[in-house]
Parts: C-alpha cells; structure tokens; sequence
C-alpha cells in the first residue's frame, strides 16, 4: 500500500543514482512485500525458529505504508524508502543503512538501536520517535525533523546535516559540537552536562526539568 501524507511533497525527488558496485533496486509487489512482513512476524514470534527475517535490501519500497508494523530487525540496507511511512512502527535494531529516506515519515517509532549509518534522510521526519541508541553516523540530515524524539545515548558522526529540527527532543549524551547549531534549533530541548554543545547554547535540564543548562568551555553548567 502506498503512503500519503502532508510533509511529502506531491512529486518526489528522483532516486538516488546507482554508481559502479552499488546494488541494483529489486521491485517487488505489494503482495510479496506483504508476504515478508507476514513471515517476519512469524520469526520474532518464534525468536527465528520459524519464519524468516524481512529482508529488503535494495528494494524499491517508496511511498510503501509500513505504518504501525512490527519490523524489529528488518533489513532495509540500500532500499529505496522515499515518502514511505513507518508511523508508530516497531523498528528496534532494524537495519537501514545506505538507505533513501528522503521525505519518509517515522513519527512515533519504536526505533531503539536501529542503525541510519549512510542514509539519506533529508526532509524525513522523526517526530515524537524513540531513537536511544540509534546510530546515525555519515547519515544526510539535511532539514530532518527530530522534534520531540528522544536521542538519549545515539551516535551522529561526520554528518550532513544543516538545518535538522532537534526542537523539545531529548538529547542526553549526544556530541553535537561540530554541527554548529543554533539555539532555534534545539529550543525547548532537553540535555545533561555531558551532552556535547558549541558554548553559549542551552538546554533544559533532563534531570530537573524546571532547570537551565548553558554550555561553557564544552559542558553544560546549570544557568544561576
């Protein structure tokens, strides 16, 4: 089934190009796709006795509905996921890295420990989602939302990400330094000292949420 939904735009972007060993996109259909996620659930159910574990590397899945489905680690590694929607899925430990993310909705995700390491997830939305321990290391987050997701303990290394929207999420131990941030980006946000900010921002304490953080000489120090 496809997805629609408002933030996507009505034509998408083009896929991103396949280069020298890149996998080629599989395409499958909707009944097939069905069929994974249907002998998925059988494996989680089964601790993988039985069933099999959904696969869609390098498949084209854009604009698919996965809402509210238990995708725990599924594999989306290199799959082409443009405008598609995982809204209030389960995607503990699933693996999309590589992946095309661009313009997909995750809001209310149960994505614990999944790994976005490579994706391109510009424009994607995270809204509200659980992320403690996601790794979205290299990833493109160019003016991805975050707003009200809980990052606690994710990692975000070396990426491309001008303009992503951390508003009132919770970012306890991420190192952010090297973004460049602006105070509008992660206003109403939450922290402890150990989060890594550029000085002079601030973040409301995880701890105590009544208090203020400012960040001085690269730790946040509550605000007098």
């Amino acid at each position: 089934m496809r997805a629609h939904f408002s933030h996507r735009p009505a034509k998408l972007p083009n896929s991103l190009p396949r280069k020298g060993l890149d996998p080629p996109l599989r395409v499958l259909q909707p009944d097939d796709i069905e069929q994974i996620i249907s002998a998925h659930s059988i494996w989680l159910a089964s601790k993988g006795h039985t069933g099999t574990r959904a696969n869609f590397f390098s498949t084209d899945l854009n604009r698919f509905d996965f809402a509210e489905k238990d995708l725990r680690h599924a594999k989306f590694g290199w799959a082409d996921l443009r405008g598609a929607t995982f809204r209030r899925s389960r995607l503990a430990g699933a693996l999309l890295y590589g992946a095309d993310l661009r313009y997909a909705d995750f809001s209310g995700i149960d994505g614990r420990k999944a790994s976005f390491v490579s994706a391109h997830a510009q424009h994607a939305r995270f809204t509200k989602a659980n992320l403690r321990g996601s790794f979205f290391i290299d990833a493109h987050l160019e003016r991805t939302q975050f707003v009200a997701a809980d990052l606690s303990s994710s990692r975000f290394y070396d990426n491309v990400s001008p303009k992503a929207d951390f508003r009132w999420a919770v970012l306890d131990g991420l190192d952010l330094r090297s973004w460049h941030l602006s105070q509008s980006q992660i206003r109403g946000a939450y922290g402890t000292p150990e989060t890594n900010l550029q000085d002079g921002l601030t973040l409301r304490s995880s701890k105590d949420r009544r208090k203020v953080l400012v960040w001085r000489d690269g730790r946040g120090e509550l605000q007098r």
